[in-house]
């Protein structure tokens, strides 16, 4: 593990943060679902149409939800403080969180007693035009989900110097893990102490991005969506995705007297507060990816289907089926992805691209759709549900359009090109794989054989769709066994040690069985 270089090493961290990322943003995602059931059955426009909605116990429960769907987007600053070192650590992971909420508290008492000795706390009604808000009770410096980010990472590295560590025999009960959020308090107050100082210049900087993405106007959204897909072959997409959903740079308004930053922060902010929502937030948000995900990437599953041989349409169906149904309704989109990024490189181009343009196009149009996912449940919810005003008729004419457009492109690439996607196979390869793959031993052993052996992993993690893994030799990891034996979707060398195997939906379960056999 010593001898692996640095690039190596900011490579795994990469992308461990960025799967640390999708903890508190599914739980985010759900509590939208939530949120946005209530909000939609409470407006005036619902109401009128269904009156029986008005009931004072119904509109009781729709208030309910909103309030309980907006708990996450209140306290995701601390939740990403929790939930970065819990994903990054390997060892006492319960130990990890804890010490990121302790530092959390800390690190914001600390900032609180510097403006205060200073006098340079404001009054209540000052506190937007200071940069100051209130954070679980504590007047300090806004920082929003950056400062949890900050936190995060801080903890993780503590934790991993100091979770063994040895202390005399007198002191030996605060030793081992117990020292971790010991270390975290005592190191989150100096932090906490220097941030006023240093904070200016991270605004200066996520502001700055902000600005060069709005001065884009409507190349803004086309840049996001097209940079978006472009970083997904790394696992990096994440990070430019947080980026733009919680901090400056994907906006700030002024929601009931309150500074709200980050495009998904306004829209969950708004929507709580029955206010109108705003285009410029959404145009980085679900409807940009509703075009591609809903109507494009099946396009693509059908002209594969169709391009394949007769006698394997049967073979690929199931896979390409299920392929449809995560990127449809759930708005993950690998399975269908990987089908065709590995042996079309080009046609993942052109996929980015259309993406991007998607997210433009719905920006133009004044489409007005929010949330993470950019499937048939954030287009019922928060667009069908939420009245005409989110223009949600328009998302299925380019939507048709984009169906048009992927199928064409994509069956005519596959047959001009003679491209070897599923089903195009001329030897019965895939029966006899499949034969193979369940004789003996199981599919995780088998893959596990693949990737080199239990000697061979030194890091093993998972992200939505794909297994993450540092190997102490790349070499051993024998691709032909994992896409013919195994049949992974395909296979992302970073570096000498990183590499990732795209399994699909289902790779949270062959992750915790390779980790019992390791």
């Amino acid at each position: 593990m010593k001898n692996r270089s640095m690039k190596s090493r900011l490579w795994e961290f990469f992308q461990g943060l960025g799967k640390t990322f999708m903890l508190p943003v599914a739980l985010l995602a759900f509590m939208g679902l939530i949120l946005g059931i209530g909000s939609s059955f409470s407006s005036p426009s619902t109401i009128e149409a269904f009156p029986f909605l008005g009931h004072p116990a119904l509109q009781v429960l729709f208030s309910y939800m909103g309030t309980i769907g907006g708990f996450a987007f209140t306290y995701l600053p601390v939740l990403f403080a929790m939930a970065i070192p819990m994903g990054l650590v390997r060892y006492e992971k319960g130990v990890a969180a804890f010490s990121g909420f302790i530092g959390y508290v800390i690190m914001n008492l600390s900032i609180n007693f510097y403006l205060s000795e200073t006098g340079k706390l404001v009054a209540a009604d000052q506190l937007r035009q200071a940069g100051q808000g209130m954070v679980m009770g504590i007047q300090t410096i806004e920082m929003g989900v950056l400062g949890g980010i900050i936190v995060g990472i801080i903890v993780y590295l503590l934790h991993n110097r100091f979770y063994e560590i040895k202390l005399p025999d007198a002191f030996a009960f605060f030793g081992g893990a117990r020292f971790v959020p010991i270390v975290t308090a005592l190191t989150m107050s100096i932090v906490g102490i220097l941030i006023p100082m240093i904070w200016p210049i991270f605004a200066i900087g996520i502001t700055g991005i902000g600005t060069i993405i709005q001065k884009a106007g409507m190349f803004g959204p086309f840049l996001f969506g097209a940079g978006e897909r472009f970083l997904l072959p790394f696992g990096l997409h994440h990070i430019l995705v947080a980026m733009i959903r919680f901090t400056e740079a994907g906006g700030t308004e002024i929601v009931n007297g309150q500074t709200i930053s980050g495009a998904l922060n306004i829209f969950y902010a708004q929507l709580q507060s029955g206010t109108g929502i705003s285009p410029s937030a959404t145009a980085f948000l679900s409807q940009g990816k509703m075009p591609t995900f809903m109507f494009g990437l099946p396009a693509v599953a059908l002209a594969i289907y169709h391009t394949a041989r007769p006698e394997n349409r049967k073979k690929i169906k199931g896979l390409l089926i299920s392929g449809v149904i995560a990127t449809f309704v759930t708005g993950i989109t690998e399975p269908i992805e990987f089908l065709f990024l590995f042996v079309a490189p080009a046609l993942f181009v052109i996929h980015a691209f259309l993406t991007g343009l998607g997210f433009m196009v719905m920006s133009m149009l004044g489409v007005t759709i929010g949330n993470t996912d950019g499937g048939i449940l954030d287009f019922m919810i928060f667009g069908v549900m939420q009245g005409l005003d989110t223009k949600w008729y328009l998302v299925l004419v380019v939507g048709a359009i984009w169906f048009a457009i992927y199928y064409i492109v994509f069956r005519y690439a596959i047959t001009k090109f003679n491209i070897k996607t599923p089903g195009r196979e001329e030897a019965n390869s895939e029966e006899e794989a499949g034969s193979t793959a369940n004789e003996g031993s199981s599919y995780a052993e088998q893959v596990l054989q693949a990737l080199g052996g239990k000697e061979n992993i030194q890091s093993l993690d998972n992200c939505v769709t794909r297994l993450r893994l540092v190997v102490a030799d790349m070499d051993k990891v024998n691709e032909k066994v994992l896409k013919e034996q195994c049949r992974v979707l395909g296979i992302v060398k970073l570096d000498e040690h990183n590499v990732q195997v795209i399994i699909g939906p289902q790779v949270g379960i062959l992750k915790s069985q390779i980790e019992k056999i390791i």
